[in-house]
């Protein structure tokens, strides 16, 4: 029963009432005076019904103390107070309507009619197993009704007061207009020069006029787009200087291997020539 109702108060949409509601502090308790109210106001209401009902219920209904109707009948109101406490425990904070916006849950309403139903089964089929018996329709509008009443009783516990306010006027405070009025004026012309003395260096660079932001950016798009052609031209320079060099140094390279040639045909004659000279003095 506790998990479906966790379920119920849980997956409750919010509204926009909760804006209203001023925040809690870090030091607040988690139970707060509201809830400790309710807490023990159904607390003593739910032990009253079933204390009567456990020692004056046999009287009242006609039934042994010890009779097997008679603690079915209070294990079936104890049920009921509970599941209407649920509907209950919907709004806190002193809301008196606990119905509203109960339509919009459609989790709450179909986990409602499955504890019901599933109270309806226990109690008609149990039998020894939960040790119950069935009930007549009287008995069950009786159970009904005394778990119903957990909802007025919530209402009531609502009303009762969690402070007391005082009722004694608000002490009376005089106040320099014109002393107030100076010292704001001047704190206010004081962040204004403030301010005044900022615009400059980093806070203009920031928050400069647009104009020279606009003329900036246009240049770094200029020299961004001129990038290309001159490392095309660059290249083109590069190319055009190895073109021209190359046939220069095939000519130089001709003129070195010319000079090779008639040099060493001219050792030649000269070897031949002193040959003839030693054959002749021979």
């Amino acid at each position: 029963m506790d998990t479906f109702a966790a379920l119920a108060l849980a997956t409750d949409p919010p509204t926009t009432e909760l804006l209203d509601r001023k925040p809690e502090s870090r030091s607040a308790p988690l139970i707060s005076l509201d809830m400790w109210k309710m807490i023990i106001g159904q607390s003593i209401f739910q032990l009253v019904i079933t204390l009567v009902l456990f020692y004056a219920g046999g009287s009242i209904l006609g039934y042994p103390k010890e009779s097997i109707e008679l603690q079915t009948i209070i294990f079936n109101t104890f049920v009921f107070l509970q599941i209407f406490n649920e509907i209950n425990c919907r709004r806190l904070h002193g809301k008196i309507n606990v119905l509203e916006g109960v339509t919009k849950n459609r989790f709450l309403i179909i986990i409602f009619l499955i504890m019901v139903s599933g109270q309806i089964l226990i109690v008609e089929f149990g039998g020894a197993a939960f040790q119950v018996t069935r009930i007549n329709i009287v008995e069950w509008v009786i159970c009904v009704i005394l778990g119903f009443l957990s909802i007025p009783v919530g209402v009531i516990i609502r009303l009762i007061p969690t402070s007391i306010h005082s009722t004694s006027p608000p002490p009376v405070v005089n106040i320099d207009l014109e002393k107030e009025w100076s010292d704001t004026i001047m704190q206010v012309q004081n962040q204004l020069h403030f301010f005044k003395t900022l615009r400059g260096g980093r806070f203009r660079a920031h928050f400069g006029d647009k104009k020279e932001k606009s003329e900036t950016q246009k240049k770094g798009i200029a020299a961004a787009a001129m990038v290309p052609s001159l490392i095309s031209a660059s290249v083109g320079v590069h190319m055009t200087r190895e073109n021209t060099l190359s046939p220069d140094l095939e000519r130089h390279n001709d003129d070195n291997e010319g000079i090779n040639s008639s040099s060493a045909s001219k050792n030649q004659n000269n070897i031949n020539v002193d040959t003839i000279d030693i054959q002749s003095d021979s």
